[in-house]
């Protein structure tokens, strides 16, 4: 274990929160928010309701990041412009399943006016909310009851001299994990690990990297007793790199995804399923992408990688994924043609193999995708207008639904999830004709 002394890290008094936002601060920053309530009763793909905000006119507003309930109530996480040409605070939003009214709104910053900013969000067992992000130059961590209270702040750099958090987990006890990266002063970038307690108690740091290169990771997912971590080594030539740490912080494999020294390849996201499973994106020396995912066994034995080569074969991008409990993978992102790029989604076996693709009218790019419980699949992509797609279980596509706003216009989602069948959620931003953009959710229904 690492010793506890090395970390740094501030609470209490000393971190400013707004824990319960005043009615004035809920409505500026809700002044550009609009819902739209459906009928009673509609028909699959209905926008049910939707909303935008921007806390002041020209602010850089979004959501990131993305935790719903089985009976449908959403929480949205990401950083809110409190002031003109302030820094951001941290903002996470508790949604209503009927209308979208937020049923609380907190934000938070730290003194000196960082910047403070949410990139993943997770529930634990309990209802608990945890936001993983950065604040300045530290590494953040929020944990919130179900009602909005804060319970804890974990904000710290360690020995480090810049730090930050992209992706967050947690296990059954409520233990949270959480990567991203660590800079040490006059040395390379390193992905970076942490755990906490549920209470909050340090546990222990880690760290994994290469003294010549970059790196930093992008996605952390829990499996029996261990954590699983998948980033990139390196810039240019970097490598996709998947490691396994137990619950005590003892690598117990790493492996790499290097079978070409022509190419570079990015981890992006990774989900298990007896085993982790990895997705990431090849390029090769002659700028041509191509989507690829990766399972290993518990063990760190590589079972299989799959890419897609599909009627074009011009090469593509993976942006998102989904995994199921039976190990079926769904990924959506772009892929290129003779008349340019278009979104698409893709099924995978739990044995690797593609077993069906569906390309989006509307949309160039995918970035978010999500499963529902029975199956279906949902992807997300932007450009002038939100465009989001349901696949059946078997690949067949069902309703795709464009939406837009009059004085919007950038639609850039970046995460979906699914109420059980209940309800489906998208989160991300917009760009409000007057400039910056709009914090934006929409709930469609299945």
């Amino acid at each position: 274990m690492k010793d506890q002394r090395s970390h740094s890290v501030q609470t209490g008094p000393r971190a400013v929160t707004h824990a319960i936002i005043g009615a004035a601060l809920a409505t500026a920053c809700l002044a550009v928010g609009l819902v739209t309530a459906g009928a009673a009763w509609g028909a699959p793909g209905e926008v049910v309701w939707q909303r935008l905000s921007q806390g002041v006119p020209g602010g850089a507003d979004e959501y990131r990041a993305l935790a719903v309930t089985t009976t449908g109530t959403a929480y949205a996480a990401g950083s809110v412009t409190p002031r003109e040409a302030a820094a951001a605070d941290v903002l996470l939003v508790k949604h209503r399943l009927a209308d979208g009214r937020p049923l609380w709104t907190r934000s938070w910053t730290y003194p000196g006016r960082s910047e403070d900013v949410a990139l993943d969000v997770v529930r634990d067992r309990r209802g608990s909310i945890i936001v993983a992000g950065s604040s300045g130059r530290c590494w953040l961590l929020l944990k919130y009851s179900a009602a909005g209270y804060l319970q804890w702040v974990r904000r710290g750099r360690g020995p480090y001299n810049q730090c930050g958090l992209t992706a967050v987990a947690v296990d059954g006890p409520g233990n949270v994990y959480a990567t991203g990266s660590a800079t040490p002063a006059g040395g390379k970038r390193r992905i970076l690990t942490v755990k906490y307690s549920s209470a909050g108690t340090f546990r222990w740091r880690t760290t994994a990297w290469s003294d010549a290169v970059d790196s930093h990771g992008t996605d952390i997912v829990t499996g029996g007793r261990d954590v699983y971590v998948t980033g990139v080594i390196g810039t240019g030539a970097g490598k996709c790199t998947t490691i396994r740490y137990s619950g005590l912080g003892k690598n117990r494999w790493q492996r790499t995804i290097d079978d070409d020294p022509s190419e570079s390849t990015a981890g992006v996201a990774i989900g298990y399923a007896a085993g982790p499973i990895v997705m990431g994106i090849s390029t090769a020396a002659d700028t041509r992408s191509d989507g690829f995912v990766v399972r290993y066994t518990a063990t760190g034995a590589e079972q299989w990688v799959a890419g897609h080569v599909g009627p074009f074969d011009l090469g593509d991008r993976f942006n998102a994924m989904a995994v199921d409990g039976s190990g079926r993978v769904t990924v959506t992102g772009t892929r290129r043609t003779g008349a340019g790029e278009e979104m698409f989604t893709v099924g995978f076996s739990a044995l690797g193999s593609a077993e069906w693709e569906h390309a989006v009218a509307g949309a160039t790019e995918g970035f978010a995708v999500c499963r529902a419980g029975s199956g279906a699949c949902y992807s997300a992509g932007g450009a002038a207008s939100l465009v989001v797609s349901q696949d059946t279980p078997a690949g067949l596509p069902g309703w795709q639904t464009p939406f837009s706003r009059i004085g919007f216009t950038g639609f850039r989602p970046t995460a979906a999830q699914a109420a059980g069948d209940t309800a489906v959620y998208v989160v991300g931003s917009a760009a409000p004709s007057g400039g910056g953009t709009a914090a934006m959710i929409v709930r469609y229904r299945p």
